[in-house]
């Protein structure tokens, strides 16, 4: 009769220890709203880019904004072959890896060498702010 009522204790102890235990992990990792995934950052104001330039950026990740005239492009500052930040050569309008010295135009295309082009990244402008979607497997 005594050991009826402890098992029934434990039984009931165990039930709402597994449930919470279940919860707190299904809240801590299934939630998709804590995931990290493609997220719209606000990068700078479109007021900014008064005329044709380039400008660096590392929010999540290192990027170049590319204001032609006309339109913007987001590019990664990441060499896709060395994983270097590249530099911006302002004189010839061009990306130079620092680490093998690939060189790419500012539409992220190599000139040198058979090497992946640059990743672009998708860009918006909303209420004069530029918006760089970023998590997408950078």
């Amino acid at each position: 009769m005594r050991y009826t009522k402890l098992i029934k204790v434990l039984f009931w102890f165990f039930t709402f220890f597994w449930f919470f235990i279940i919860f707190v992990f299904s809240f801590v990792y299934i939630n998709p709203s804590l995931e990290e995934g493609p997220r719209w950052r606000e990068i700078d104001k479109v007021e900014n880019f008064i005329e044709p330039e380039v400008k660096f950026y590392k929010i999540d990740t290192p990027l170049f904004i590319i204001f032609n005239g006309k339109e913007f492009i987001a590019l990664s500052a990441i060499c896709p072959f060395r994983r270097s930040i590249l530099e911006y050569d302002e004189k010839n309008n061009i990306f130079i890896c620092p680490s093998h010295g690939e060189k790419f135009d500012l539409n992220g295309n190599p000139l040198n060498k058979k090497v992946k082009r640059l990743k672009s990244f998708s860009i918006t402008i909303k209420g004069g702010k530029i918006y760089v979607l970023l998590g997408e497997g950078y």
